[in-house]
């Protein structure tokens, strides 16, 4: 920013600042969201998130519960491929966990 000479425009500033909080108010749009979590008592249970696990089991598991194809890393940092690792990486269906290793 600096060296751009943004940082020494204060209107630019401002004009951030209306986008984020006024209009289109991205900022604003998260404010309930953010709240609720901090409500007393609340637990992330408390929101139904099945249809969310189960589009994304669907989205990176095949029906036989192995990872899609085009889900796997294509090189571990280790230098092993993930074929090499194809039997922990058919993962947890029920959380969707993949491990790297």
């Amino acid at each position: 920013m600096a060296t751009r000479g943004v940082l020494w425009r204060p209107w630019r500033w401002l004009r951030s600042i209306r986008r984020m909080w006024i209009w289109p108010g991205y900022f604003l749009r998260l404010v309930p969201a953010y709240l609720s979590y901090f409500r007393p008592g609340f637990h992330p249970d408390d929101r139904d998130t099945r249809a969310l696990v189960d589009h994304w089991n669907d989205r990176l598991f095949g029906a036989d519960g192995e990872l899609h194809e085009r889900a796997r890393p294509a090189r571990i940092a280790s230098g092993r491929t993930d074929a090499a690792t194809s039997g922990a990486a058919t993962a947890d269906r029920l959380t969707g966990t993949v491990p790297l290793l």
